[in-house]
């Protein structure tokens, strides 16, 4: 009876321990990962500036990674609404032309720290393109500070996976950093995933589009100059011919002279 009893509480302890380790799904807009339970574990930041964004964020160490944080951001780099809709044209063109200045902001953030290797390559997650950039520190010994004074999250840390996936209106990042290395196929990177399907395009294709249709959108703003500075030059030319007439009509009126022919 005693063993029944001991086996029953084992069995309760494992079910317990499992359901604390079982994945734990947060979203942002269209994107959802699964983060490892339990819930408690997994914070929630909200920023104001330089634009509102919510961060979900989880420190997961690990055996073998005593290092490990999660992170999952609404979006990752703050986008003016003329580049989204550049982007929407063709996302995995603005993507690849987007990598290296990304890359080089990225690391630039370790110049000052030993520097940092980056590595960049597009990806596609549920067919939406996204980019994957590596970042390796050259030297740890040199810690990253916040302006708080407190180790930065991501930079502080060896090594660093980021993705900035494009879900059809934002960027949405998701990064895995830690003291060993980071995989492709890391299990919170893998479990990123959109509500919707992406359908993957042609990035030469893409750039050819945005090509014509950037010779397309300069010829109309030239158009629109020249009709513009027409428009101005009538506008100036009827106004100064106005005041010219209201002018006139301002002078006194002289009466005419008599005429010495009629007097006689």
């Amino acid at each position: 009876m005693a063993r029944g009893w001991r086996a029953w509480v084992l069995c309760i302890a494992l079910g317990l321990a499992a359901a604390a380790r079982a994945a734990v799904e947060r979203s942002v807009g269209e994107v959802s990962v699964q983060f490892p339970g339990p819930a408690e574990r997994i914070e929630l930041v909200q920023y104001d500036s330089p634009s509102p964004a919510t961060r979900w964020k989880q420190e997961a160490p690990t055996p073998a990674d005593p290092d490990r944080v999660l992170v999952l951001n609404t979006e990752g780099v703050p986008l003016p609404w003329w580049t989204r809709w550049l982007i929407r044209q063709g996302p995995e063109a603005m993507l690849l032309r987007m990598s290296e200045s990304l890359e080089s902001s990225m690391t630039a953030t370790y110049n000052a720290a030993g520097g940092a290797d980056a590595d960049t390559e597009l990806v596609h997650i549920n067919g939406h393109p996204a980019l994957r950039i590596s970042v390796d520190r050259r030297d740890t010994a040199h810690p990253i500070m916040r302006p708080d004074g407190q180790p930065a999250l991501l930079a502080s840390r060896a090594h660093t996976m980021t993705l900035f996936l494009w879900t059809g209106d934002s960027l949405v990042m998701a990064a895995v950093a830690g003291s060993q290395p980071v995989t492709e196929d890391d299990p919170f990177l893998r479990s990123i995933t959109t509500r919707t399907p992406g359908v993957p395009g042609d990035p030469d294709a893409q750039s050819e589009y945005l090509c014509r249709l950037g010779n397309i959108v300069i010829g109309s703003l030239l158009i629109l100059l020249v009709v513009g500075f027409i428009a101005l030059v009538y506008a100036i030319d009827k106004t100064l011919k106005r005041r010219r007439r209201a002018r006139r009509a301002c002078l006194p009126q002289t009466a005419p002279a008599t005429d010495p022919a009629r007097l006689r």
